[in-house]
């Protein structure tokens, strides 16, 4: 994963990929599941806007002009706030509990009779290949792109039981899959949030200034390591750089609560990706 700048981050303009012209709605709408439907719920969540979110909750309705003082100012004001990590995850959850309701509403998935179309996708390998025979797949390229791998698996396992008629176990999966796509599948909420535990790390490491020296720091910063490769070894990854991505946010709020003065929005990947592979290939020999 590349390391994100707060300031300059852009939503992705994806909407113009999940569209239908005369011909391809018709066709989408014959298929089973609706894929513009569902294409365009992926890139609801992928391009919702949490600056414009959290600032209208903690600071005004009417943001700055500047998106450097927007962002420099809700990150400053935040930091301040007590146990603010935990309430912006809660308000995530409440969010995607909203959006939960709207795709249970949404006409995706219709029952279906062709048991051999509903073996083809439960036993796909991945959810593209899973609608691998749609008209028009090659638009949603991108789409796909956006959904994290564990969010796929879930989103087809809850599709495949929809289309089976199997509800109850669809809902569930449903839900856990919009949950997770908050969580993960928007990069400005990740972002937010890496570049929020670093400003309360730098507070904390403040106010403990006068009581650390650099023994200590040391100290905390392999504790830090040795945390991260745990977790390294505790999962299952393709290889460390897949793991340093999956594992960036979680270590950075390690750091955060341990009070270590590393710097991790623009170094933080390659440190932990360096960390992770000289891991790897002590566990190798």
């Amino acid at each position: 994963m590349e390391s994100f700048d707060l300031k300059h981050h852009e939503k992705k303009d994806n909407c113009e990929k999940v569209k239908k012209n005369e011909t391809s709605g018709i066709l989408y709408q014959e298929q089973n599941p609706n894929l513009d439907l569902l294409g365009k719920f992926v890139v609801s969540i992928a391009n919702y806007d949490w600056l414009e979110e959290l600032y209208k909750r903690y600071i005004s309705d009417a943001p700055e002009p500047s998106i450097d003082t927007y962002s420099e100012k809700l990150i400053d004001v935040l930091s301040g706030v007590e146990n603010i990590l935990i309430e912006i995850e809660q308000i995530n959850e409440y969010i995607a509990s909203q959006y939960f309701s709207t795709l249970e509403e949404a006409p995706i998935v219709k029952l279906e009779h062709d048991q051999s179309k509903i073996l083809h996708f439960e036993s796909a390998e991945t959810l593209a290949e899973a609608f691998s025979n749609f008209e028009n797949i090659s638009d949603f390229v991108e789409v796909f792109s956006m959904i994290p791998t564990d969010a796929a698996d879930l989103l087809q396992a809850a599709l495949s039981c929809e289309m089976a008629g199997h509800l109850k176990s669809a809902k569930i999966l449903k839900r856990e899959f919009t949950h997770r796509m908050f969580h993960k599948g928007n990069e400005l909420y990740l972002l937010i949030m890496m570049s929020l535990t670093e400003a309360i790390g730098r507070k904390n490491m403040v106010k403990q200034a006068g009581k650390n020296g650099n023994d200590s720091k040391h100290k905390i910063n392999r504790l830090v390591k040795q945390q991260a490769i745990e977790l390294y070894l505790q999962g299952s990854y393709h290889n460390p750089r897949h793991a340093a991505k999956v594992l960036l946010p979680e270590v950075t709020k390690i750091a955060s609560n341990l009070g270590s003065n590393l710097e991790w929005i623009n170094n933080g990947f390659e440190r932990l990706y360096g960390w992770l592979r000289a891991a790897n290939t002590t566990q190798s020999m």
